[in-house]
């Protein structure tokens, strides 16, 4: 159920009000999660809970009769009286939540609820709505004092002098941020559009369909001999076949990333120019544009404004920690040694805008790509 559909699932939790939370916001994401399906239970199998404790119960008097005739006493008869109160007033006493908080010692991560339930739907856990759900109020005790303790422990070890909770917060932040970028550019996705249906999409079809597992072909983002060599043996040369005409619209926005680094590839000099292009052509074109977004995705100014342009934050120590670990990460998937931050910005460009690309395909099938030239996708703020 999405969180708005959950009904309430009892009261009386009183004023208290749920304070867990954990340092990262995948894992408060992951816990928000159990706090939904925790909800569902409570709602859905309520009935079910309540016959099967009351059989439980029927079964303990009678093993209770029996140890009395047997044994002239029974021990547990403090249990036998206490469990069914206790049982009831753990799932129907209940208090409201809209999610886990992400917090770092003293400090919490601005709208992590929000992120959360972006994530959530990202991968297509819940639906995206907004709302509150009713988890067990001695659960949300614990989890609260839980979290109490934990984070007060590290509020103490923490190296406030060099910032380093700020840092990791931010860090956390800026990195959901850029994993999960896509764009809102109704051109851009004009030209994904363009690039992965028509003629273009028959052909990457081919690819898909005709290569064979033997080929044991090995793409990475750094090495992309082996996709090149497959795209050659699948489509020969209609892959260069100059057969796709673009719309004035599009030719127009691609005029505009001439003068960004790669932007030479364009060929067009005015809008209206009709001449036909290559697939090999528009893939070349859709690197320039994302390499282009990505630019102002990985952006210190454009991502101190999401950490709300505090200015005590060491922007610029944050985003070599994430230039370090997307760099690490694809070095470690091509087979390299990784060591830590790129001397090309270039490079970090690509592989943000590969992320980018990533989103798109992921979320998106054909017609919701094309849905997106007038909507913007949700994307995570993180």
């Amino acid at each position: 159920l999405p969180l708005a559909q959950i009904p309430p699932g009892g009261g009386g939790g009183g004023s208290f009000q749920y304070s867990g939370g954990v340092g990262n916001i995948i894992a408060a994401a992951l816990e928000t999660k159990g706090l939904i399906d925790q909800a569902n239970i409570l709602v859905n199998f309520r009935e079910t809970l309540e016959l099967i404790a009351a059989l439980a119960w029927l079964f303990s008097i009678a093993m209770a009769i029996g140890a009395v005739a047997v044994f002239g006493h029974y021990k547990q008869g403090l249990y036998l009286l206490l469990g069914p109160p206790l049982f009831f007033y753990m799932i129907t006493t209940t208090i409201p939540t809209d999610g886990t908080k992400a917090i770092f010692g003293d400090r919490e991560i601005a709208d992590s609820t929000e992120q959360q339930k972006n994530i959530l739907t990202w991968i297509r856990s819940i639906q995206n709505e907004q709302g509150t759900v009713n988890i067990s109020f001695f659960f949300g005790v614990f989890d609260s004092i839980i979290t109490e303790v934990v984070q007060g422990i590290v509020g103490l070890l923490l190296d406030e002098e060099n910032r380093a909770d700020l840092r990791f917060v931010a860090r956390e932040h800026v990195l959901g941020h850029v994993l999960r970028a896509n764009t809102g550019d109704s051109e851009l996705n004009n030209l994904v559009l363009a690039y992965n249906t028509g003629v273009c999409g028959d052909l990457i079809s081919n690819i898909l369909s005709q290569a064979s597992v033997n080929d044991n072909v090995r793409i990475t983002i750094k090495d992309t001999s082996g996709a090149d060599a497959l795209s050659n043996k699948v489509l020969n040369n209609e892959w260069n076949v100059k057969s796709v005409t673009l719309s004035p619209s599009l030719i127009s926005y691609l005029i505009s990333l001439k003068s960004v680094e790669g932007g030479d590839v364009i060929p067009y000099e005015n809008q209206y120019d009709q001449t036909p292009v290559s697939c090999s052509q528009i893939w070349a074109f859709t690197r320039v544009a994302l390499t282009s977004h990505a630019r102002t995705v990985f952006n210190a100014e454009s991502l101190q404004v999401i950490e709300n342009a505090n200015s005590s934050i060491p922007m610029d120590e944050v985003l070599e920690d994430v230039r370090d670990f997307l760099v690490d990460g694809v070095n470690n998937n091509s087979g390299g040694s990784g060591g830590g931050a790129t001397n090309s910005n270039q490079e970090i460009y690509e592989i943000v805008a590969a992320h980018i690309y990533k989103n798109m395909l992921t979320n998106s099938n054909g017609s919701a790509l094309q849905n997106q030239i007038h909507s913007r996708s949700p994307i995570n703020s993180a």
